[in-house]
């Protein structure tokens, strides 16, 4: 548990660092680290030997098709072979994908927050949604506001689940601090309205800590088992020109994988793979 909290620790500190940077850039940056990373480790954890013949004998069985086009059972049997090579060289992938699941899947989490995810607009009003272990008394839990965040009507308790409802109003931009407390806990979240900084959707306890979408530490106490605020989709990225009639727009994840593969592909031709 404490290597998979230090993974996430490692990598939020590492995409942190590029903050600073235009969003293209630092995107970029990052998609060119994440492609020679995947083919470094695919290169250390795969078997070398077994996906180099699984590639040639996809590429024997590519040359025989061409080759034989007026031979259609040729043809036939070429693609069988092609399918089952290429079955062998995913095969040959799969202990890298079982590595990489992890660190990947917590720095899309980390990307997600700074390029899929908008600070919110103030003025705005939100509805911040505070999930309670089974058997905390609802009626215990409250919110305390302070400048430029406000409570603006009674809280709202769930009759099918043990979760309560506060109505804010976020009057100015900023990054803010409300104090959230149920039973004889204190916990703090952070609401950002501040364009340009990574949001922090939700705080979560446990386990679920290591998939949570923010970037605050997890929860500690046993009372509050989640605490969570709604942001909007940011645009898509606009790459190439400013004008409006020209350049690309596209969602971040596809410009992050996009630069990605290129990256892995440049770099797996010096490894071979």
């Amino acid at each position: 548990m404490r290597v998979l909290y230090a993974i996430r620790w490692l990598i939020e500190c590492g995409v942190g660092l590029l903050d600073p940077l235009p969003p293209l850039v630092s995107l970029a940056l990052v998609a060119v680290v994440t492609g020679v990373l995947a083919v470094a480790i695919a290169t250390r954890v795969s078997p070398r030997r077994r996906l180099a013949r699984s590639r040639d004998q996809m590429a024997a069985a590519i040359f025989e098709m061409r080759l034989f086009l007026d031979a259609p059972r040729r043809v036939l049997a070429a693609q069988g072979r092609l399918l089952a090579w290429t079955t062998s060289y995913l095969a040959c992938m799969v202990p890298a994908a079982v590595v990489l699941a992890i660190p990947f899947g917590t720095l899309f989490l980390q990307l997600e927050l700074r390029h899929g995810r908008a600070p919110i607009a103030a003025p705005a009003t939100v509805v911040l949604r505070i999930a309670l272990a089974s058997g905390v008394d609802t009626g215990s839990v409250g919110v305390t506001t302070a400048h430029g965040v406000a409570v603006t009507a009674p809280y709202v308790i769930a009759a099918d689940e043990p979760a309560v409802y506060a109505r804010l109003r976020i009057d100015e931009p900023g990054t803010h601090h409300v104090s959230i407390h149920a039973a004889s806990e204190v916990v703090d979240k952070e609401i950002v309205a501040a364009p340009g900084v990574r949001v922090t959707p939700e705080r979560r306890a446990g386990l679920a800590q290591l998939w949570m979408s923010g970037a605050e530490p997890p929860l500690a106490g046993d009372a509050i088992e989640r605490i969570s605020i709604p942001h909007r989709a940011r645009g898509r990225l606009r790459v190439g020109f400013a004008h409006p009639w020209l350049g690309i727009s596209m969602p971040w994840w596809l410009y992050w994988i996009g630069l990605s593969t290129i990256a892995g592909l440049v770099f797996a031709r010096r490894q071979r793979m």
